[in-house]
């Protein structure tokens, strides 16, 4: 039988399509209740596998993806007189064990290694140097066992050798693995070097004492040094750790606001078809995609999903930190663990567990506060050549001194009693050993970034990619907005309908051109359907909105329409065949059809499907109202139909304007950029007349128009090679966007370009951008293709984010620069370089404290990032915007 796995979470997707379900199962007490269940299971359609361990009370059940659900398997058990539910789902908690579990390992190692260090201390400073000569205690251990060896020896001797072996063989671990895999030498390497040759000089001198007979003295016995030096290492990971905490605590308890137990509404049919629903309380872990559940008001979203019936408000204030509730209705969609305000709705079930929003955001804040900034690889440069410059400096020092006894140019007065002068130049170098330890260089990068990404999730900014994201964002030299649903709100809706008829006092009379516009209505209502373009998505919101009302008033009927076939080109538009219950005639035409070609989208599209205007006086009518909503910032959406058997093409037969608002707080934001010295561009797919339109209303001069979805990594390519030249406005039809290749982008005058967009046609753009930067309210492709994802769907949280990107590599900087000062500074005053004149050194003892201190100093710098507060002008722009709402 399968051995049970320690898996906490209930169900497990495998990469083969199927998936492991855990059941906790009650009852069963023997050989026989295990073979029933087994058997009863694995004639369940899809099972693959079962295995029980009759001990835990685990079911493992191997299915097929979609052929049964863990709820099924559950209700098969029930059916056998067994209590079974589904093992608890730790997914939500996972991650605060782990974080837990990393302060519980810190603490542990820190207090393992205090229970050394405390006796330590004790007896080397305390008794041995404290209290007086004559002191009992004192004399005690001063005494000898041997000739040569204390007691005090012996204890140090005892407390050290286990010391290393029960505490530090870790470091000797990372060490080797150091040198053997990276061939260079890190902090851990110094560290063991440093305990090493603490440890044997001073087993050597205790031995070599107690051979010579005629030596007199104490020895020079540094063991308090290596126990010290550990310790407080082992104390500068635990405050990193709890400082971890501290920042990952606050999502990770998010996860714990997802309910533990749903609503499932089933629909039943009876023998006489009658439908009845049933709702059952079930546990969150056993939902699955494409379940129906219901969420009262006051209770939270079990799940991703979309509402299928109901409207209500939501408060979306734990993802987004926006306190002003959400409207939602049906189609809407959900995110688990947020609130359910005012009233009951339906939803339904799509991702659920750890592939929710807001448990892969969480995962991701984790992985992000971990990733260090490329100025760590700079750290890690100077460390990987500090390292062994401090061991070369330390035992050139010991040289020195010990040249300078030889040549008896020490004073006896400057050697402690019972020291010789080779022991009096160990120090020294001993000394140099600990105090050129780079743990608070190591710290300066990974601290401060780990508070900054931490700080950024508070402010409604998701950093994917941690320190890279804050480096390169500090140092954004151009930003290019998309216009739909970014500058604008991306919820678009028509403002103005133009058909291309005749007068009404021609043959075209009043209730022919009735008719005419609302089938043309119909058909749009149709063949936009399938789109998701949000264009399309306004047309065909207007579209049923005008049939109804049409409905209404004139009662007035139209024939059935059924789209054949439909295909889409990106960024120019909509190709279709249809056909109608009953033939028409279509303007201009001669005879009836039922079977018709249908063209939308731009003029170039239509262009190139050989749609026609009828005559000269419509191409001009058409002109002029296309260039009069466009310079409103309209955008214009032609419709061509035609006989689909006239090899002539269709006819353009009517123009909608579609308009965007443009989100209250752009101008202001684009403002801001400006202001900072940052180029501003607009790349849109629009034409240049009402990109511009838009762009003058934000303050946007420089417009890249009529760019296709796949052309815009190429123009933040170009963008990127070409870098802060465009100061001026710039029209696009004056700007040649030559193919940029890999090396060109590799010239000095690189610009860092960020890419600020929503939509599945932004998404390869924001990967060829340095920084980018997904509104929330987006698609998920396009979110899944940015560093940054803006939760709060406000554009002024991107002077949030560079405002914290310039704080966090400021003080990284700083700590920085900290680290190497300290060093400068110390290293040579521990190699007894001012000795000599003013008698000052940093014996090993007094090392470690200097280097616990510079580690704390920097732990504290980067502390201070926990003070950051959004600038000024955001908050003000939130309060504007919460006083409208």
């Amino acid at each position: 039988m399968e051995k049970p796995s320690n898996d906490l979470r209930s169900v497990v997707s495998t990469e083969q399509g199927e998936t492991i379900t855990r059941i906790e199962v009650r009852g069963m007490n023997c050989s026989i209740c295990m073979d029933g269940v087994q058997t009863e299971l694995t004639e369940l359609e899809g099972v693959e596998s079962v295995s029980i361990n009759v001990i835990s009370g685990t079911t493992t059940v191997i299915h097929k993806d979609g052929d049964t659900s863990a709820r099924e398997i559950i209700e098969a058990i029930k059916e056998l007189g067994y209590d079974a539910s589904s093992r608890c789902d730790e997914d939500k908690k996972l991650l605060w064990m782990q974080v837990e579990q990393e302060k519980r390992d810190a603490r542990k190692r820190f207090l393992v290694s205090l229970a050394f260090a405390v006796p330590t201390f004790i007896l080397s400073t305390v008794i041995m140097i404290f209290l007086p000569k004559d002191n009992d205690a004192r004399l005690f251990f001063a005494s000898e066992i041997l000739h040569g060896l204390s007691f005090y020896n012996f204890f140090m001797i005892l407390l050290t050798t286990a010391f290393l072996m029960v505490v530090s063989a870790p470091f000797y671990g990372r060490a080797y693995d150091s040198i053997r895999f990276s061939t260079a030498a890190d902090v851990d390497v110094l560290i063991a070097v440093g305990a090493t040759t603490t440890y044997l000089i001073s087993l050597i001198n205790i031995v070599a004492r107690m051979v010579d007979k005629r030596s007199k003295g104490e020895p020079l016995e540094l063991f308090a040094v290596t126990i010290l030096l550990i310790t407080f290492v082992l104390l500068g990971e635990y405050i990193e750790v709890i400082t971890k905490r501290k920042t990952l605590s606050a999502m990770s308890k998010l996860l714990e606001l997802q309910p533990d137990k749903a609503i499932l509404v089933v629909e039943r049919t009876d023998d006489e078809g009658n439908i009845s629903t049933l709702e059952t309380e079930v546990e969150q872990a056993i939902i699955t995609a494409g379940d129906i559940l219901r969420v009262n008001p006051g209770a939270r979203i079990p799940c991703d999903g979309h509402i299928v019936k109901g409207a209500t408000s939501i408060d979306e204030s734990i993802l987004t930190g926006e306190l002003a509730p959400v409207v939602k209705g049906e189609g809407d969609m959900v995110i688990a663990a947020t609130l359910n305000l005012t009233a009951s709705i339906m939803v339904k079930a799509e991702k659920i567990g750890a592939e929710t929003t807001l448990s892969k955001m969480v995962q991701q804040i984790r992985e992000a506060s971990s990733s260090p900034a490329p100025i760590q690889n700079i750290v890690n440069r100077i460390t990987s050549i500090f390292v062994p410059t401090v061991v070369v400096v330390a035992v050139m020092d010991f040289f020195v001194w010990f040249i300078l006894g030889l040549l008896k140019k020490i004073p006896d007065t400057w050697i402690p009693e019972g020291e010789t002068f080779a022991m009096f130049a160990l120090s020294f170098a001993i000394s140099i050993l600990v105090i050129g330890c780079p743990c608070a260089l190591t710290l300066a990068s990974s601290s401060s970034v780990m508070i900054g990404t931490g700080m950024a999730a508070k402010y409604g900014v998701f950093l994917k990619n941690g320190g890279a994201t804050l480096e390169l964002s500090n140092q954004i030299d151009v930003v290019a907005f998309d216009k739909t649903g970014t500058l604008t709100y991306g919820k678009p809706s028509v403002s103005d309908f133009r058909l291309l008829l005749k007068n009404v006092g021609d043959s075209t009379g009043p209730s022919r051109i009735f008719a005419l516009e609302n089938m043309v209505w119909g058909i749009l209502s149709k063949v936009e359907a399938g789109s998701d373009h949000p264009l399309a998505q306004a047309i065909v919101k207007h579209a049923i909105n005008v049939l109804n009302h049409s409905s209404h008033s004139r009662g007035t009927h139209m024939p059935d329409i059924e789209v054949e076939e439909v295909s889409e080109v990106p960024g120019r538009g909509l190709q279709a065949t249809v056909s109608l219950s009953t033939a028409v005639y279509l303007p201009f035409a001669i005879n009836k059809t039922s079977k018709l070609s249908v063209f939308i989208g731009n003029e170039a599209w239509l262009a190139q499907n050989n749609c026609k205007y009828s005559s000269l006086s419509h191409a001009a009518v058409a002109r002029a109202a296309s260039q009069s909503w466009q310079q409103n910032g309209k955008s214009v959406v032609m419709v061509g139909i035609g006989n689909s058997f006239d090899e002539d093409g269709a006819t353009i037969l009517a123009l909608i304007a579609v308009v965007d608002t443009i989100r209250p707080e752009a101008k202001q934001v684009v403002s801001e950029l400006q202001s900072r010295g940052i180029d501003v561009w607009m790349i849109t797919g629009d034409n240049q007349v009402t990109g511009k339109a838009v762009a003058d209303k934000v303050g946007i001069k420089n417009v890249i128009a009529k760019v296709l979805p796949h052309e815009k990594a190429e123009k933040i390519r170009w963008l990127q090679s070409r870098g802060k030249g465009f100061k001026e406005s710039t029209s696009a039809s004056k700007l040649r966007f030559p193919s940029v290749q890999g090396d060109a982008l590799g010239e000095v005058h690189r610009a860092i370009v960020a890419m600020v967009g929503d939509g599945l046609n932004d998404s390869a753009a924001l990967s060829q951008a340095d920084v980018g930067i997904a509104i929330g309210s987006g698609t998920d492709i396009a979110m899944d293709s940015a560093d940054v994802i803006l939760l709060r769907s406000q554009l002024q949280d991107l002077l949030t984010l560079l405002a914290l990107s310039r704080l966090v590599i400021n003080r990284i900087r700083i700590n920085i620069f900290l680290a190497i000062v300290y060093n400068i500074l110390a290293i040579p005053i521990a190699g007894g370089l001012l000795f000599p004149w003013v008698g000052i050194s940093f014996p090993p003892v007094l090392a470690i404290l200097l280097l616990c201190i510079s580690t704390l100093s920097v732990l504290i710098s980067s502390g201070l990032l926990k003070l950051f507060k959004p600038p000024r002008i955001i908050v003000e722009m939130d309060q504007k915007e919460a006083s409208k709402k």
